[in-house]
């Protein structure tokens, strides 16, 4: 008897119950009733329910897995006032459970979407904690530990299979190796739109100027940030909708440029920000401005607004003559092209192209012409920063007097000719009212054929509301907003410094 007692004893202890392999599960498009924007809402609530859901107990499976459970999601709104509901199905068809949620308004669908997933996951996990055949046999089966990533990295470097790289930020294709190191990272109040480097400053520090609705903020910028000087001379009816920097007059002190919209009108601004201060040397310019850098020099071209057309005619330019500034150079721009989402790139040539950010996220390439070159099939780009004009002709269609123009985020070439694009994501709409909820960015080549990708940061779990690109330093300066405003919270944001190497 006793022997036997040591051989159980013996076996115990060289064996443990393997964990159970992680739920095969498939989100399925949802069911949209009574909700703007029906299309896009059904994807978007799909792809927010999935990242939620997803865990070390819940693989979300794409349409080329089998799931072992399904999840079907309806979405049904009344004015304000919205319902989720959803059911857990077997692979056999045979409902697992259901969970709903509800909220009041626009901005509580993110939070409830989070609530939702748990009360989910608490029914799927009914599936898991049910014994299979498999799992009985295995019960037995010395236990195999899994590999794991080094610890502390965050970079996938991209062979025929991804492949996890120590302290990297960045994922790169096949024969690009490298990484982007985290840096600095600092919180602030409020909903920050916009950012800026002015300028390097000694020991290895930066300036840069970030902008809020009706505020600019000057920083410096080492191994923390800190406030410096600030510019709040803007009225109730003007908002900030976008901030530039180049050196125009070819001094050393570069210019910040302020795209302000006030009333129903544009009225923007130009400032040398010099010991801290920020001193106004023209107003009231009638121009949307976006810095493009032709050739590694940043240059600001100007659009403008028609009484009818939010962005009207062509593309210019800007010169600075003495103390005034006038546009020159006319440049058409493609169907959907506006200032703020089309760049100039060049083949190894140096024949110039137009790269297009479309109404859709797709990018398109055109020649001088204005011909269509290329287009992608993926989307990029994505903004919550939109300015309002007055819409009666619409309104009985719409139901609102006004209508929102979002402009999209900000496209970069560096003096190596690579195209850099944000990537928002986590859309929902509901009417009027975007909200994103994690991004990334991607690195792009021109072939001269088609847009080549070099590398992709991971993606954050954050809007990315503006970024820079210090190409001396190869720093991604990144403004996120980790906390979206609400009725007693003003919100707030982020400012991150990520090393590509």
């Amino acid at each position: 008897m006793l022997r036997i007692l040591l051989v159980i004893t013996a076996l115990l202890l060289c064996t443990r119950p393997v964990l159970a392999a992680p739920l095969k599960v498939s989100v399925a498009e949802f069911k949209v009733t009574g909700a703007t924007g029906n299309e896009e809402l059904k994807g978007t609530l799909q792809s927010m329910l999935a990242s939620r859901l997803s865990s070390d107990r819940i693989n979300i499976v794409g349409a080329n897995e089998e799931p072992e459970v399904t999840v079907i999601g309806t979405y049904i709104a009344f004015g304000k006032v919205f319902s989720l509901d959803g059911k857990v199905v077997g692979a056999n068809g045979k409902s697992i459970g259901r969970a709903f949620e509800q909220g009041d308004n626009a901005e509580e669908i993110i939070p409830a979407i989070g609530r939702f997933a748990q009360k989910l996951a608490k029914e799927i996990d009914k599936m898991s904690l049910a014994p299979s055949a498999a799992s009985r046999q295995s019960e037995l089966v010395p236990a195999v530990l899994p590999s794991t990533a080094a610890a502390g990295s965050s970079v996938i470097i991209r062979n025929e299979t991804p492949v996890v790289a120590k302290g990297s930020d960045i994922i790169r294709q096949e024969n690009r190796s490298g990484n982007v190191k985290n840096g600095m990272i600092q919180r602030m109040d409020g909903i920050m739109n916009g950012i800026v480097q002015l300028r390097r400053v000694e020991g290895g520090g930066r300036e840069l100027v970030v902008a809020l609705a009706g505020e600019l903020l000057l920083y410096r910028q080492q191994n923390d940030v800190q406030l410096i000087g600030t510019e709040k001379n803007f009225s109730g009816n003007e908002k900030i909708l976008s901030i530039d920097v180049a050196d125009l007059a070819g001094d050393g002190t570069p210019e910040l440029y302020v795209t302000v919209f006030k009333g129903d009108r544009l009225a923007s601004r130009v400032y040398r920000v010099e010991n801290g201060t920020f001193r106004l040397i023209a107003s009231d310019l009638p121009y949307f401005f976006r810095a493009i850098a032709v050739k590694g020099a940043p240059r600001i071209y100007a659009q403008q607004m028609s009484i009818d057309e939010d962005f009207y005619g062509d593309m210019y330019e800007v010169a600075k003559k003495g103390a005034a500034f006038e546009i020159r150079n006319p440049i058409k721009l493609p169907k959907f092209g506006n200032v703020y989402n089309i760049n100039m790139i060049a083949d190894k040539e140096g024949k110039p192209f137009l790269v297009l950010l479309r109404p859709d996220g797709l990018l398109a390439v055109s020649n001088e012409k204005g011909e269509n070159f290329w287009m992608g099939s993926d989307k990029f780009g994505g903004s919550e920063m939109y300015f309002s004009r007055e819409d009666l002709q619409n309104a009985r269609v719409t139901g609102s007097q006004q209508r929102k123009r979002f402009i999209e985020q900000r496209m970069i070439v560096t003096k190596k000719g690579e195209l850099l694009v944000p990537k928002n994501e986590g859309l929902f709409v509901v009417g009027d009212s975007r909200s994103y909820s994690k991004n990334s960015i991607y690195a792009f080549t021109w072939n001269g054929i088609t847009l080549e990708e070099n590398w992709h940061t991971r993606v954050s779990q954050s809007y990315l509301s503006d970024y820079q690109y210090d190409e001396e330093h190869n720093e991604l300066i990144l403004l996120e907003v980790v906390s979206k405003a609400g009725v007693f919270d003003k919100g707030a944001s982020a400012i991150s410094i990520k090393k590509v190497e």
